[in-house]
């Protein structure tokens, strides 16, 4: 961002009735993730005595936030939106695409590999089941990994209702590498020899096989790293990309075919 009407940066992507995920303002990319950063998970009560204030109700087992800045824009030992910090874009740094066609023997082969690297993601989704702010499912990982005592985990929190307020604050205990490596389409087909065709009358028949996202490697957990932009911030456009609300995932299609010409 190059410059902005008064200088005034623009919060987008509402995540929460008061939290904004993104910050557009100059010298950043468009809608990049401004976010708390979690420093990891409180070991014992000493841990939360020792560290930056975060709340009355935040004790052993809940996530500890990164003191980063205060009003006078130095550490001020308390965590609170002062402390947000850019965190990462949704704009990939670079995308690309790998094509490739083949054929032997009357034997067709098409492929087309897919794929972005360096934008983030922010996954809604996990505030909703693994924030345990709710009575919504959770995740396998949230039931059997979360915090329970010292040493347990140093990134999932304690599971309690009272420290969610504390541990599903917009931060970078949400924000997922969303690089991804897809094959987007394979074909293979195959031309039956014109000497076979001859007394039929037919100048040519192949049949072909085509799957599309057919795989997909990536380390983003959730349904699925191509997406873009979900209704729920459809107003904001650019300035909330890459906030995913569960948006549902491109299909995995098989398609079989004839082509007969005369």
């Amino acid at each position: 961002m190059l410059s902005l009407a008064n200088a005034t940066p623009i919060a987008g992507g509402r995540i929460d009735n008061n939290y904004f995920a993104t910050l557009t303002t100059v010298g950043q990319p468009v809608g990049e993730f401004y976010l708390l950063q979690q420093e990891g998970i409180f070991q014992t009560p000493e841990d939360v005595f020792t560290h930056a204030y975060q709340g009355p109700n935040v004790q052993a087992g809940d996530v500890a936030y990164k003191d980063i800045s205060g009003p006078n824009g130095k550490p001020d030992g308390v965590i609170d939106n002062y402390d947000r910090t850019f965190a990462g874009s949704p704009i990939p740094k670079f995308t690309y695409g790998v094509t490739g066609s083949f054929s032997y023997s009357g034997f067709d082969l098409s492929i087309f590999f897919q794929g972005a690297a360096g934008n983030k993601i922010y996954d809604q989704v996990l505030t909703d089941i693994e924030g345990f702010y709710r009575a919504f499912n959770i995740t396998e990982q949230v039931a059997t990994q979360s915090w329970h005592g010292e040493g347990t985990s140093n990134t999932l929190p304690r599971l309690s209702w009272n420290g969610a307020t504390n541990n599903k604050m917009p931060s970078t205990r949400f924000l997922e590498d969303g690089s991804y490596f897809r094959l987007k389409n394979v074909q293979l087909g195959y031309t039956f020899n014109k000497d076979l065709l001859t007394h039929m009358n037919i100048s040519s028949i192949r049949v072909y096989v085509s799957a599309t996202n057919l795989f997909t490697i990536t380390k983003y957990k959730g349904l699925d790293p191509e997406m873009y932009i979900s209704n729920n911030s459809l107003g904001d456009g650019d300035r909330a990309v890459g906030i995913d609300w569960g948006t549902y995932p491109l299909a995995r299609t098989y398609t079989f075919g004839l082509n007969v010409n005369f």
